[in-house]
């Protein structure tokens, strides 16, 4: 019936928009764990880190205090 291919159709709507957001948000963490480490290492100065993260400077600082 049309309202059973209306669901199947929105269940895989959503599972497509739910893997592309998860690889988009496992993207953006991989890349901020990078940054920290980066800084922590000193290969990168921290100005151009926190820029390069999109976070306050206060944001940055205490994920960095965490690794």
């Amino acid at each position: 019936s049309g309202l059973e291919k209306g669901i199947e159709l929105g269940k895989k709507d959503g599972l497509e928009k739910g893997i592309e957001l998860g690889k988009k948000d496992g993207l953006e963490k991989g890349k901020l764990v990078t940054l920290l480490s980066l800084v922590k290492k000193g290969y990168l100065p921290l100005d151009k880190a926190i820029e390069e993260s999109r976070l306050t400077e206060k944001e940055f600082k205490e994920k960095l205090k965490k690794m």
